[in-house]
């Protein structure tokens, strides 16, 4: 789940095109997939415990989108859009027993996402 908002210009605005460039900021959320094994690599003050369940990570982000977008029809836009995105999660590990779960801060994901963009207007 992501919540999106996004400032930007319209370096080319036709009446079918749009070449864009925006700024914005998110908040997300996903439950990333459960891991089994040893789990002591995050800290060597840890016990050696495992992984129980999915991790959910709830972040704010960065990102900046460079893209196309051309209508169809009346109804329908197409178009490319590259997306840089920069996450700070707050990642919650679950390990058993309960007290040993762990919040860390520090870490940073960049992505690079390049995609298909595609609407529906009514």
């Amino acid at each position: 789940m992501t919540y999106e908002i996004n400032l930007g210009y319209y370096l080319l605005n036709g009446t079918r095109s749009k070449l864009y460039l925006n700024l914005g900021g998110s908040y997300n959320s996903f439950l990333s997939q459960s891991l089994e094994g040893n789990a002591s690599f995050i800290s060597d003050a840890l016990p050696p415990y495992f992984y129980t369940g999915k991790t959910r990570e709830n972040c704010f982000g960065i990102t900046g989108k460079f893209g196309i977008i051309t209508s169809i029809n009346s109804w329908l836009n197409l178009g490319f859009e590259a997306r840089y995105l920069a996450l700070f999660p707050k990642v919650k590990y679950n390990y058993i027993p309960k007290e040993y779960s762990i919040t860390r801060n520090s870490e940073t994901y960049d992505m690079i996402l390049i995609g298909i963009v595609f609407g529906f207007a009514f």
